[in-house]
């Protein structure tokens, strides 16, 4: 996207500059978050995090995992 100034010289759109700039801003977030495809495999879970956790009992217990897997 090209802009054609007053004086007569062609110029780069600034909407396109501020554009390229988000886009790039988004990229690094995604790979941060671990939301894009790359960065998604790199990403673990903690595994037996309830059974040792201080928090374990705050909520009340927990219903048995096959109450949520209706086969």
């Amino acid at each position: 996207m090209i802009v054609k100034l007053p004086s007569g010289y062609v110029q780069q759109n600034p909407r396109l500059t501020i554009a390229n700039k988000q886009l790039e801003l988004m990229h690094r977030y995604l790979t941060e978050f671990g939301l894009s495809p790359v960065t998604r495999s790199r990403v673990s879970t903690a595994q037996g995090l309830g059974k040792g956790s201080k928090f374990v009992g705050l909520l009340g217990p927990l219903p048995p995992a096959d109450e949520f897997f209706d086969d």
